[in-house]
């Protein structure tokens, strides 16, 4: 049931009630399409459900083996779907591996759906970032998924979104790591946490300084703002140059 209440408000109020005009519209008879906002979200938060699964079950199977099959099966579906969004955990997440807390930042990184509960830089960033590498190595202009044709700008502002994320993450993870006595990767992980607002920990968050604990405050509060504002300020209109300068290639790679 906790499950099920973090993927319903996980994956926006947008899908939710666009798959219940689909339900309605089935018992009417009537016909009725879900959105492609809503097909990418589904998808995106299926796959990573059951990748975010099967990669904790491989990775935490040793720091873990006091559970049972059916045990470890259960964690590793709770704590993929709750490190998205809800943060809530069954296990000990100091006593993870390294790879197994590493597949947690990422998914505290991803986090949700555009109009849900969750932060991080949304399921519908990464879905966009992922096709626009496949429409790369295509040698594709147009970016076509379901018959439907994705402006590029979406592209360039989901890119600008991650980007601002990550280097914002680093930012605190440096200023962290330069002032508090923890590891590596429990600071790391901590930032993220915050970030993401998800709120695992290793269990250095009693430990921190007050300082410590300011920067922690200030993140989620930027964690949950940032991507909305970016979101925001993509949506206008762009400033046309009233001059066009002439073009001239660099070198990439």
């Amino acid at each position: 049931m906790i499950s099920l209440l973090i993927i319903l408000g996980g994956i926006g109020f947008l899908v939710l009630r666009d798959v219940q005009h689909k339900i309605t519209s089935f018992f009417k008879k009537e016909k009725a399409k879900l959105t492609l906002h809503s097909k990418l979200v589904l998808i995106s938060t299926i796959l990573l459900i059951f990748l975010g699964a099967s990669l904790f079950y491989i990775f935490g199977r040793e720091n873990l083996n006091f559970l049972t099959g059916k045990e470890m099966v259960l964690t590793s579906f709770f704590q993929s779907i709750t490190a998205r969004t809800a943060g809530f955990n069954t296990v000990n997440i100091g006593e993870l591996s390294s790879p197994t807390l590493l597949l947690l930042m990422f998914l505290m990184f991803i986090g949700g759906a555009p109009g849900g509960t969750a932060g991080g830089i949304k399921v519908i960033s990464l879905a966009l970032i992922f096709l626009s590498i496949i429409s790369f190595f295509k040698r594709k202009e147009e970016i076509v998924i379901f018959g439907r044709a994705i402006p590029r700008i979406y592209f360039r502002n989901v890119f600008i979104l991650a980007s601002i994320y990550l280097l914002f993450c680093l930012v605190i993870f440096l200023l962290l790591l330069y002032i508090e006595k923890g590891g590596f990767e429990e600071i790391l992980f901590e930032t993220f946490s915050a970030i993401g607002t998800v709120g695992l920990s290793t269990g250095i968050t009693p430990h921190l300084s007050v300082f410590g604990k300011i920067l922690i405050t200030i993140s989620m509060f930027v964690g949950r703002l940032l991507p909305l504002s970016l979101a925001i300020i993509g949506s206008r209109e762009i400033l046309k140059a009233k001059i066009n300068f002439p073009e001239e290639k660099i070198v990439l790679g």
